[in-house]
């Protein structure tokens, strides 16, 4: 996911330019500042020029490799504006064909009251909005074309010389989304900083939003312009701009939600009954089935060994089913490793899944720390006496502190890439439970779970022999 990122900066927020400039740079986030006060080098200084001009020229130079452009004025403020982009390159990048996503502000019209339809199944803090607010926004490259069209219609026909507000194109550039069936999503994870009260003629300011949707009506269209009712509508509570379908065409918002990449081991049909009941409540979830091994069967032995020539053994006592179990791990750890994929969900199949199953994974795993290895999603009851306060990352995660059970874990490419490179150098020197765990408390991987006061959304099916023998 690649932004091309603006900053519009004038003489009044000078400082507060120059602090977003900073974060930027010492975390390595390419930053372009369009400077309309006192010309200043390295900046892109185009003179004394307003908020649509502003955007008419990032509008202009934005580059089409880049998968969104990032539009951030120099009055909004934000404590770390690294985790705030981390933050919207994880929404992008889970949720596809979002045409515009923006943050709630402090003092903002278009606040969570005035423009949210409904909310996201799987995040909490994401909902399907009408409109952006034009202070911060991020743009997909298919809509900068679409705007950048209106932007020369308005140029061509009207002129933006004078301009200076930017009333209104937030509301024109929502409709456009609106009209191709794609998502605002407004996100209320951050809440960021912008000032009270404006020092602009607002009588000037209603007569060049008049003045733009004008424009746009000529430009677009009545039925597509006919949207920006519909959006003040909603501003206005209006009972029908309450629901998703007064704006979108038969939207299914589950087909923006990214897919979970799962995998169950298993040897044999023994338990087929768990396999079916995760398979059908993942029956919309992109099932990965990679061959694990019956490590008591010499044939398929022989056939792994010549597989995976670079397996290594760092302990050669290990009985076939230790064996077994962790070489079918590895497999799965390599699959991932040799795909496109970001991470791989594994059961192993004597677990037994709840319904809410999905629901809590999604929730969990967006809390966990962006350079995990390995997120264990389930923990056994008799493992919490090992649980210290030390190791809390939040109010659901903690570095991992249980000894045991590979029942359910999510191992991302960086972990498969870490763990692989130990077994093909070092060997396999544990059982694959103690090999994660407490390579993990060694410091070798870095390993995560659950925290004792969080529920569990799965259990062992005790009715069956382990097949770790």
């Amino acid at each position: 996911m690649k932004f091309q990122s603006y900053l519009v900066c004038w003489d009044d927020y000078l400082n507060n330019a120059l602090e977003i400039e900073k974060q930027f740079s010492n975390v390595n986030l390419n930053l372009e500042v369009i400077n309309s006060g006192t010309p200043k080098d390295g900046w892109i200084n185009v003179g004394d020029i307003r908020y649509f001009k502003q955007l008419y020229y990032v509008l202009k130079n934005f580059d089409y490799s880049n998968d969104y452009l990032v539009f951030i004025a120099a009055d909004i403020s934000q404590k770390d504006w690294s985790v705030f982009m981390n933050r919207a390159k994880e929404v992008l990048s889970n949720y596809k064909d979002i045409y515009l996503y923006a943050p709630y502000f402090t003092n903002d019209p278009w606040g969570q009251n005035s423009t949210m339809i409904e909310s996201f199944v799987y995040d909490k803090d994401l909902f399907v909005s009408t409109n952006t607010n034009g202070m911060l926004f991020f743009m997909h490259k298919n809509l900068v074309k679409k705007a950048l069209d209106f932007f020369d219609y308005f140029e061509n026909n009207y002129g933006w010389e004078g301009m200076v507000s930017g009333w209104a194109v937030d509301v024109v550039f929502s409709a456009m989304a609106i009209s191709e069936n794609k998502l605002i999503l407004r996100d209320s994870k951050y809440i960021l900083n912008h000032p009270k009260g404006s020092s602009y003629d607002h009588s000037k300011a209603t007569h060049e939003s008049n003045l733009v949707y004008q424009a746009f009506n000529s430009f677009a269209g009545e039925e597509i312009s006919s949207i920006t009712s519909k959006i003040y509508d909603r501003m206005s509570h209006a009972i029908d701009s309450m629901k998703l379908n007064y704006f979108y065409k038969n939207i299914d918002l589950n087909q923006y939600v990214s897919k979970i990449n799962y995998h169950i081991i298993t040897i044999n049909d023994e338990r087929i009954e768990n396999k079916d009941i995760i398979n059908n409540l993942f029956s919309e979830q992109n099932n990965i089935n990679i061959k694990s091994l019956n490590a008591k069967d010499n044939f398929e032995v022989e056939n792994f060994h010549q597989d995976y020539p670079k397996f290594k053994f760092g302990w050669h006592s290990f009985k076939p089913g230790e064996f077994g179990n962790f070489a079918s791990h590895y497999m799965a750890w390599k699959y991932l490793l040799n795909s496109d994929l970001d991470s791989l969900l594994i059961f192993e199949d004597d677990a037994l899944i709840k319904n809410n199953f999905i629901q809590s994974y999604k929730l969990l795993i967006d809390q966990v720390p962006d350079d995990y290895d390995v997120f264990s999603v389930y923990i056994d009851d008799n493992q919490y006496p090992r649980y210290e306060e030390s190791y809390k990352i939040n109010e659901s995660i903690s570095i991992a502190y249980q000894d045991w059970s590979t029942l359910c874990y999510v191992v991302s490419k960086k972990g498969a890439q870490a763990m692989c490179s130990y077994v093909e150098s070092v060997g396999m020197d544990r059982p694959t439970d103690w090999f994660i765990f407490r390579g993990g408390q060694e410091g070798k991987f870095k390993v995560y779970s659950i925290n004792p006061e969080v529920e569990v959304p799965l259990s062992i099916d005790k009715r069956y022999q382990s097949q770790v023998q």
